[in-house]
């Protein structure tokens, strides 16, 4: 059995989170997607890529509360994921809330995808159980990962319990 390390919490504020483990990113957002917030991701993850020349995944939670973010932040956020398609083995994002502002920030992800252009598998979810299965699926064929999707999902926990 390959023995995990536990997360790690990168940053955090009342408008985000940006943790990892193993081979996965993963951002919170909380409340605002801010221009502020788009430029420490972008920093905090060329050093996260910069230490897994593999490759990586990435994966994106939107909490139900956060609201749409502006056009200057998506493009930026566009920008990011379009600048590191060569890293990004697979990405997905997951909302969490349901109706009409669900259905709302899924529309502004669908943009996202298309002005990044990803070269990777990408989904949207609807649950973090959900994101962690595809993202173990496709890692472990690309990235040969050895961690189960519990082992995510319990990372996701340990982080989001650091906030």
């Amino acid at each position: 059995m390959v023995r995990l390390v536990p997360p790690v919490l990168l940053a955090a504020t009342e408008n985000h989170m940006f943790g990892a483990w193993q081979d996965v990113f993963v951002n919170v957002w909380r409340t605002h997607t801010t221009t502020e917030g788009t430029q420490q991701v972008r920093s905090l993850f060329s050093d996260f890529i910069a230490t897994h020349e593999m490759g990586v995944g990435v994966l994106t939670i939107i909490e139900p509360g956060a609201p749409l973010p502006s056009s200057e932040v998506r493009t930026a956020l566009a920008r990011l994921l379009s600048d590191n398609s060569d890293k990004i083995r697979c990405s997905t994002v997951v909302f969490e809330g349901s109706g009409f502002r669900a259905a709302a920030v899924r529309s502004v992800v669908a943009g996202l995808t298309l002005l990044a252009r990803p070269n990777y598998p990408h989904k949207v979810m609807a649950s973090t159980s959900e994101a962690a299965d595809f993202l173990a699926e496709s890692l472990k064929r690309t990235l040969k990962t050895t961690w189960r999707t519990s082992d995510l999902q319990e990372a996701i926990r340990q982080l989001r319990i650091q906030l």
